[in-house]
């Protein structure tokens, strides 16, 4: 026995010694924890995951807004879209331009010579044969106009007439001489309601000089006033701005409604040389998209003075369509009767505000569309 045991020790017979095991189970441990790690590593990434989105979900369904009260309409008719070429005085040639104009093709075009001195320089029959546009109701008369040499003021007028040519008995009403600076296209919009005439057989409208505006060329487009409703020939009416209350729909997050200037009246503003607005507002119809319409906020209730939209409180915001009327290729096009349309409001953060409606078979000077 003695000499068995010898002999397995002299062939160097070896076993698992007790720090070969533990340096096994070691590993074993090791690599357990490490899997244990990356499985609740896992585990909790997907957990931060989740409640990120549910974060985000609370966060867009507190920045979301609601509509308070109705939307309405405020409606614009067209007296002329000066398409057609007026008729001119002696001394002044009458055109269409159709390559100078705000609105659908074309703009009235009149050139003025050096002999010519005061009187009607052109004017529209707006009216068909002897029927005529009550418009006594209206609180302003809108145009666009453009000038080639700077002309003083109210050297120009814009009449009214109560005649098919231009020259019956009216009030004539001034153009500022900051409208006919010679180089752009001008907006003006003449109050109707400190004038001394009734407006309620309207046939024509005239451009009138009171004074020799010596030689210029004069451009005129889309002239326009409050919807005519008693009138044997009614214009064309249109939705020409759209005013909505807003509010917070949870009350609990603050919404910017910093404005950016329309500078240039053209009804958009993404053109501005300087934006300061956060919230976006688009249209939408069969016809057009514009993303960045010009818009404006009223404060109504409660207010601290600052244009952040917060619980309690509510803003006014009327939207300008006129970029959409004066685009469109048709008259179908604008948004008159019966055109269904979409207005976006589009929060720097939070759920988009979808508004859709369809202008009624008759549109007023205030139209509720709901």
């Amino acid at each position: 026995m003695p000499k068995r045991l010898l002999q397995r020790i002299w062939r160097e017979e070896k076993g698992i010694t007790g720090l070969e095991t533990a340096i096994i189970l070691i590993a074993f441990v090791v690599v357990a924890a490490v899997f244990a790690y990356t499985v609740l590593s896992a585990g909790l990434f997907s957990t931060q995951q989740s409640q990120q989105a549910v974060y985000s979900g609370l966060e867009e369904a507190q920045n979301a807004l609601e509509i308070k009260g109705a939307v309405i309409s405020e409606g614009l008719c067209e007296l002329d879209d000066c398409e057609a070429v007026w008729t001119a005085a002696g001394n002044v040639a009458a055109a269409k331009d159709t390559t100078t104009y705000i609105e659908g093709t074309a703009s009235a075009n009149l050139t003025i010579a050096a002999d010519f001195t005061t009187g009607v320089v052109g004017y529209y029959d707006i009216t068909t044969g002897t029927n005529s546009l009550d418009v006594s109701g209206s609180a302003n008369v809108s145009f666009w106009i453009k000038s080639s040499a700077d002309i003083a003021d109210s050297v120009l007028q814009l009449r009214l007439s109560e005649s098919d040519d231009g020259t019956g008995t009216t009030e004539n009403l001034a153009i500022p001489g900051s409208a006919l600076d010679g180089s752009s296209w001008n907006k003006v919009t003449v109050d109707l309601s400190g004038t001394t005439a009734n407006y309620d057989a309207v046939k024509s409208v005239a451009l009138y000089a009171a004074s020799d505006p010596e030689e210029a060329v004069i451009w005129l487009d889309i002239i326009e006033t409050q919807p005519v409703m008693d009138t044997t020939d009614s214009p064309k009416a249109y939705g020409n701005k759209i005013v909505f209350t807003l509010s917070t729909a949870l009350g609990t997050e603050a919404v910017d409604f910093t404005v950016t200037s329309d500078a240039d009246n053209d009804g958009v503003i993404n053109d501005e040389s300087t934006k300061n607005h956060k919230m976006v507002i688009s249209y939408s119809d069969g016809y057009q998209q514009v993303s960045d319409l010009a818009w404006t906020k009223t404060v109504t209730g409660k207010n601290d003075g600052d244009d952040l939209l917060e619980n309690d409180e509510k803003f006014q915001i009327t939207v300008d369509l006129s970029y959409i009327n004066n685009n469109a290729n048709a008259d179908a096009q604008k948004v008159g009767v019966k055109n269904t349309f979409i207005i976006e409001v589009k929060p720097p953060k939070g759920a988009v505000l979808n508004m859709e409606r369809t202008m009624p078979n008759k549109i007023t000077t205030i139209t509720n569309l709901h």
